[in-house]
């Protein structure tokens, strides 16, 4: 067959059309070039009938699908969109036949080019849209953030803790082991492995799930009342962060602060450690995203006066962060912040949360005082400079019963009077 100046610059297009490609994925990328052997097998499927005037239109159609189906086993995308052209531009030459064979190659030769081509835009688009991440969640050190640690930490051994306190710290480090998309999605956008797999000219772009903006961004953290009437409803059923939810097996206050503890302590905040303490990317400061009570199952007969965070590692004895408002580490990371002195039951409580309980409750009348714990899991310690289990600071809680609610009130009693008791002796002798 002797071939035209047309066929000779089809040809060449091709050829520079592929090498361009080459150049883009590495000309010694060994998948590369398998893909191309595959697609020029495929594309002689649907030329070379043609031009000998042999073969069945039925043949062609199956013999192009079935090597559509091998090319999955390749692993790569090119390769498939190429079979997809070719399955396609034979189905039109059923209804519009070419006027020659020439044309049919000239279609095969467009059908591979365009499913390369195509390829290599979406993963120029991706590894684009990788780097826009990349500067919108950049990798940032908290060694300045936490340094007060180093000084302040004791070295001495840690309390041992309660045979309870060991196993609630264990649920607490399977809950915490829970990792949602936005913690996957961090580590991926600075994963440099995922970068070559998008290059890989394989399937990358579509195996492999991409982060998502919207999964990664989180609403910014607000200023919420501890009066939850005044609280702002809408801000509230927007949150996108995850919802604590009260667990109607724990007494109403331990559930108050296992939804705060969890809530202020989210794992979706901690972002994607990529080395720990030095390389985090996306970590967002710990505070409260809703109100406490905002997902009680049932209505409650009470409410929360304060929720005060104590601090016991940044000074140089414990104390307690004030403000008119939930607390949120982003407006307490300076020592300008506003604080206080523990008072009697806090002083006292704090020594009981060290080592032997989670939650301290003392009540006189309607009004109950709470000091509850916020303990080291070992997710903690990729960021925290202290020891598993320990303390790094506690919540003191106000709360006022309404008059109506005796149930409540002698559950309180009953569930709760062990601490409360030790706490009124200690006071008494004092």
């Amino acid at each position: 067959m002797r071939l035209s100046t047309r066929d000779l610059f089809a040809i060449i297009a091709f050829v520079a059309v592929m090498s361009w490609c080459a150049a883009q994925l590495g000309f010694t990328n060994p998948l590369f070039w398998i893909a191309l052997a595959v697609s020029l097998g495929l594309a002689a499927i649907f030329v070379r009938p043609a031009m000998t005037g042999s073969g069945q239109p039925r043949g062609r159609l199956v013999a192009l699908c079935v090597g559509a189906f091998f090319t999955l086993f390749i692993g790569s995308l090119a390769t498939l969109l190429a079979a997809g052209f070719l399955i396609m531009a034979e189905l039109i030459s059923r209804v519009f036949p070419p006027p020659s064979g020439r044309t049919r190659y000239r279609i095969g030769m467009i059908c591979i080019a365009g499913a390369f081509v195509s390829v290599l835009l979406l993963e120029n688009a991706e590894l684009s849209r990788l780097e826009t991440l990349r500067e919108q969640f950049p990798i940032v050190s908290l060694d300045d953030r936490l340094k007060y640690e180093t000084a302040l930490v004791s070295t001495d051994q840690p309390s041992v803790l309660d045979d309870d306190l060991v196993a609630q710290l264990l649920q607490d480090e399977e809950r915490l082991d829970r990792l949602g998309n936005r913690y996957w999605g961090l580590e991926r956008i600075h994963d440099r492995r995922f970068e070559h797999f998008i290059r890989a000219s394989g399937f990358g772009v579509a195996r492999m799930a991409r982060p998502r903006v919207g999964s990664i961004n989180r609403i910014a953290l607000r200023d919420i009342p501890f009066d939850r009437s005044s609280a702002d409803a809408t801000a509230a059923s927007d949150n996108e962060w995850r919802v604590q939810r009260f667990n109607p097996r724990l007494t109403p206050t331990y559930a108050l602060h296992d939804v705060s503890r969890f809530d202020f302590l989210d794992n979706e905040g901690f972002g994607g450690i990529i080395t720990p303490r030095t390389q985090v990317a996306g970590f967002i400061e710990h505070g409260f995203h809703r109100h406490p009570l905002d997902d009680a199952a049932e209505p409650v007969q009470w409410s929360i006066d304060r929720i005060e965070l104590v601090s016991l590692l940044k000074f140089d004895g414990p104390r307690v962060y004030v403000l008119d408002h939930l607390p949120r580490m982003d407006q307490l990371s300076s020592y300008t912040a506003p604080t206080r002195e523990l008072n009697e039951f806090e002083a006292l409580a704090l020594e009981q949360l060290r080592s032997q309980e989670d939650l301290i409750v003392q009540g006189e009348g309607d009004e109950y005082q709470m000091l509850g714990s916020l303990r080291a899991a070992k997710q903690c310690l990729d960021c925290h400079n202290v020891q598993r289990g320990e303390l790094l600071g506690a919540f003191s809680y106000r709360l006022t019963l309404a008059e109506d609610d005796g149930e409540l009130e002698t559950e309180l009693a009953a569930k709760e009077s062990p601490p409360t008791e030790e706490l009124d002796s200690s006071l008494r002798s004092e």
